[in-house]
């Protein structure tokens, strides 16, 4: 089976799968960052949202080589936004990682 967006995120935040309590909030953030990745050709043509535990990581992104970025980025962006942690140095090194990711999609998906 293929691996479920929102599961995975919450996975890597630490959150059990089992606990809704947090998946609008999370599923909006998620969503914010997926429209990031849609501006810079990342994703369907026509756009990606997801609704639940559903949506896929490769509905969302069928190139092999972008999908680890496109996971990386979307959970560094969903941690800032919903779980900063309280270290400003550790705040430094993930919004570092998730700039580094955007760019990295950028460079991929420009087609010059």
């Amino acid at each position: 089976m293929e691996e479920s967006i929102l599961e995975s995120i919450k996975k890597m935040l630490g959150v059990l799968v089992e606990d809704t309590a947090f998946d609008p909030e999370l599923i909006s953030h998620i969503n914010a960052a997926i429209s990031d990745l849609t501006q810079i050709a990342v994703g369907p043509d026509e756009g990606f949202i997801i609704t639940g535990y559903n949506e896929t990581w490769s509905q969302l992104v069928s190139n092999v080589s972008q999908m680890s970025s496109a996971r990386e980025y979307i959970f560094t962006k969903v941690r800032l936004n919903w779980d900063p942690p309280s270290n400003s140095f550790m705040c430094d090194a993930l919004s570092k990682t998730k700039d580094e990711s955007y760019w990295r999609l950028y460079m991929m998906a420009d087609p010059k």
